[in-house]
């Protein structure tokens, strides 16, 4: 009991009425009356959606999702505020991966499962997670149901609530209830007004743009054509050809796919016109499609499937298309799932996603804790690398936008920017996985190599580039980008190394501080392109100490 206030667990959402859930914040596309709330609508919190995941049979007891919603009522039983949540036995289906937390609990003698999770089961899409009625204190509700999350843990004796995927806003009342902060990345597309995909395309660096153009010509040359399908159009029918889609990606990547039959029939039939399926048709037939759903401001892409295969289509599907609608409908972002470097390269920036996370056991939080600090340090130098080899062109408008999102003064002409990503990395501001530093030096591991063993070689004076480069500078960072070539063949056993180093955007330069990139090479064996995946930071850990053991220290 909170003052006049009752929090009490609900199992099902079925057993909650549409008409009150619908008064919470990002639940329902009716306007707040009150004009209190600015949350705009979340498809995946609508009572259509939680509802058909549990009477479908996809997100039950059976299947390890044990409905655990957590509401809270006035004394009149009127409901004002509520978390979705569940009790898991696993940590399927969640995105937001602590496999290692358990089996590091569990061989400690600990019991990790069950546990709480607050989601929208099978959903990577930031969304309110402490959910408010209109016309009520907002900062009191959502105070009162973190501290209530909390207070359920300790009273079911389970080891952690974790609450994933939590807006930007929501985060201070779980830091003020001294939840531990995770960060983790998607890339998401930003409308930045465009009037359609050919403006869109014009922000980009010429090779770039003439890429993409190439790529979408390709994707519908078998005579593909392209179909947006929503409202009445979502027949059964269509929805058993889009679920046959489903079944082939799903039992390839999870072995088992989540979702039933049944949920897509009853999203059909409730919600129908929050739904976007992208088809691609070819000689009469469905033979792709991708599903979406329309938000208040935003269209979330979720899964794709195919029975033939063609070179592109699947980005013309997800990606392209998305784009194409969101602009058509005056939508502000497209989310397009969890995950997904290659995104990156068609126009997808990153962007920081949150989870908020309970720990019941003092070492276990402790232990946490600290992999936290260092994961999300870790995250804030992808995004900021990710960021710097975006698509956009590097113009003085981009400038001008970053420098706005930095409070300082926009730069123009060619300027040296001191805020880019490797002058953040020489003021500690990012890590970085180091191999040699002197006075006026410093190298470390690429995290995009494009072989194992890729170094960076930069000087800590600030310098653009070779242009603008005083010579002393350079007759210090000489021979410490020869030193770190023959460490690197020694350490890998390369049969020669290639030294890049680029003068503007023209010429292939993203980062605007002089660099040399250092390349282990081999016969016959091409390099892999440099915006590709990051690779994994226990890897590049492993090869750095390779190259400082060449190096003698």
């Amino acid at each position: 009991m909170t003052g006049n206030l009752t929090i009490r667990i609900e199992k099902s959402i079925a057993a909650i009425s549409p008409q009150s859930w619908s008064r919470l914040s990002g639940a329902s596309k009716e306007a707040d009356p009150l004009g209190t709330s600015s949350v705009p609508y979340n498809p995946f919190l609508s009572h259509a959606f939680l509802s058909a995941l549990e009477e479908s049979g996809s997100a039950t007891a059976k299947t390890g999702w044990h409905g655990q919603h957590l509401l809270l009522e006035d004394d009149k039983g009127k409901l004002i505020g509520a978390v979705p949540g569940y009790l898991k036995s696993h940590s399927q289906g969640e995105y937001v991966f602590d496999h290692g937390w358990a089996d590091a609990f569990e061989r400690a003698g600990g019991r990790y499962y069950p546990k709480l999770q607050c989601a929208v089961p099978f959903t990577p899409a930031t969304g309110p997670r402490l959910l408010v009625a209109s016309g009520f204190d907002r900062d009191m509700v959502q105070t009162t149901l973190a501290e209530g999350l909390q207070e359920v843990t300790r009273q079911l004796g389970i080891s952690s609530a974790h609450v994933t995927f939590v807006p930007d806003d929501e985060v201070i009342a779980f830091e003020e209830a001294e939840y531990l902060h995770r960060t983790d990345k998607q890339f998401h597309f930003i409308n930045d007004g465009y009037a359609d995909h050919d403006a869109f395309l014009e922000t980009l660096a010429s090779r770039k743009r003439k890429a993409l153009k190439k790529e979408r010509r390709a994707a519908l040359e078998n005579g593909i054509t392209i179909d947006w399908l929503t409202g009445k159009d979502l027949t059964e029918d269509i929805l058993d050809q889009f679920y046959t889609f489903y079944m082939d990606t799903g039992g390839r990547k999870w072995g088992r796919p989540y979702l039933t039959r049944a949920f897509y029939s009853l999203i059909g039939e409730r919600m129908a016109d929050d739904i976007l399926l992208v088809m691609a048709k070819r000689e009469g037939r469905y033979v792709a499609g991708a599903i979406n759903f329309i938000g208040g401001d935003a269209l979330y892409g979720r899964h794709w499937g195919c029975i033939e295969d063609h070179p592109f289509l699947h980005f013309e599907v997800c990606y392209h298309q998305a784009i194409d609608y969101a602009l058509a409908h005056g939508l502000k972002r497209v989310e397009a799932g969890a995950q997904g470097e290659h995104k990156l390269a068609r126009g997808y920036l990153p962007v920081t996603t949150h989870s908020m996370h309970y720990i019941a056991h003092p070492g276990l939080r402790s232990a946490i804790a600290d992999y936290l600090k260092r994961e999300r340090e870790d995250v804030e130098y992808m995004n900021e690398y990710l960021s710097e080899h975006s698509p956009f062109r590097k113009g003085e408008r981009q400038e001008q936008d970053r420098a706005a999102e930095r409070e300082t003064p926009p730069m123009t002409g060619h300027d040296y920017d001191p805020n880019n990503i490797f002058a953040k990395i020489l003021k500690g501001e990012i890590p970085c996985h180091r191999v040699y530093e002197d006075d006026d030096t410093l190298a470390f591991m690429d995290v995009m190599p494009q072989t194992p063993g890729h170094v960076l070689v930069v000087p800590k004076a600030p310098s653009r580039n070779l242009l603008d480069a005083d010579a002393a500078v350079l007759s210090k960072v000489i021979p410490v980008v020869q030193k770190l070539a023959r460490a690197v063949k020694d350490a890998f056993d390369a049969d020669g190394i290639t030294i890049t180093q680029f003068n503007e955007a023209p010429a292939g330069q993203t980062v605007f501080h002089l660099h040399f990139h250092v390349i282990p090479r081999y016969e016959n064996q091409p390099l892999k392109p440099h915006t590709g995946k990051m690779e994994d930071k226990e890897v590049l850990a492993a090869n750095a100490e390779k190259i400082i053991g060449e190096l003698g220290f």
